[in-house]
């Protein structure tokens, strides 16, 4: 770690488990012996919970001087590069800490929270911009909850035709399976699916509209070509936006928008308790119905 910052000790009592470490665990791609990036510890000598930020950027780098934390070129993710929280106990550089009044479960939703925020900073989304989102994950979900925020009601493609919403908390318009034609076109069209899925791209180029956008929260495998369609990307002048993470304040306003909003988010995504056995064992219970996101207890 080249981040100067004094390193705290903490212990870890959840970890949420993600995508990408499902991606990881399915092509037996581990870098390092325990992943978890999404954590609530506890700080082990001043005993106040902790959420930690999983990116540890170097400070000095290019990206680094014009604060793109994100964009990093020696950063460090905690579960990816270096150890990550199913470990127990970690070092973590105090610029990487938020300290909590508990340790609520929905503050293992921080991660995927600051990623969304992260993304829709860049670009411009207005009230009365048409939405597609392709996918029905966590990050799906969290998507639909902070665009209703904004007055914004998206349409949904995904292989089920539907999202899970047993409370009537998100609001959706027209939802679509993967294989029904869509004859609208979108404005802005949010790519959630990730691995190693070309026909969410596709799906997502020819549903957008003239001069509009793509941004693409999916993780696609490292080395991953996808072979799709340009003539229909450049003939429409579409954009496509890839995000990249979050920065340090993005993950302080998904901190907020937890607070602010009580336990509203836990009425959105399905959590579902474990403890750690094998990796195999988390994939297994990941996939269980209507789960949303696995929360491995550590204490």
């Amino acid at each position: 770690m080249k981040n100067k910052s004094k390193l705290i000790s903490i212990s870890v009592e959840k970890v949420g488990v993600c995508g990408s470490d499902k991606q990881k665990i399915l092509q037996n791609s581990l870098s390092v012996k325990y992943l978890g990036h999404e954590i609530i510890g506890i700080d082990n000598s001043l005993k106040k919970y902790v959420a930690v930020n999983p990116n540890i950027h170097c400070g000095t780098c290019f990206y680094c001087r014009r604060k793109e934390f994100n964009l990093c070129s020696n950063v460090k993710a905690i579960g990816n590069n270096i150890e990550g929280g199913l470990k127990g106990t970690l070092q973590i550089p105090i610029d990487n800490l938020l300290y909590l009044e508990s340790n609520n479960v929905k503050y293992t939703l921080l991660d995927p929270l600051a990623v969304i925020i992260h993304g829709l900073s860049l670009i411009n989304i207005k009230e009365e911009d048409s939405v597609l989102i392709i996918g029905n994950g966590t990050l799906a979900k969290i998507l639909i909850w902070i665009l209703n925020k904004k007055n914004i009601t998206p349409s949904l493609v995904n292989r089920r035709g539907c999202i899970e919403n047993p409370k009537g908390t998100l609001k959706t318009n027209e939802t679509y399976k993967y294989t029904k034609v869509i004859s609208k076109k979108f404005k802005y069209t949010f790519e959630i699916v990730g691995y190693e899925q070309v026909d969410s791209i596709e799906t997502a180029i020819s549903n957008t509209q003239k001069n509009g956008y793509i941004v693409c929260f999916g993780v696609f495998p490292k080395g991953y070509y996808a072979p799709i369609e340009l003539r229909s990307l450049f003939e429409n002048e579409i954009k496509i936006q890839g995000v990249r993470s979050f920065n340090p304040k993005d993950f302080k306003i998904a901190k907020k928008i937890l607070d602010d909003t009580h336990d509203e988010i836990l009425d959105v995504i399905n959590i579902k308790h474990t403890k750690f056995v094998s990796y195999e064992q988390l994939l297994i219970e990941s996939k269980i119905k209507n789960v949303d996101k696995l929360i491995v207890d550590l204490k």
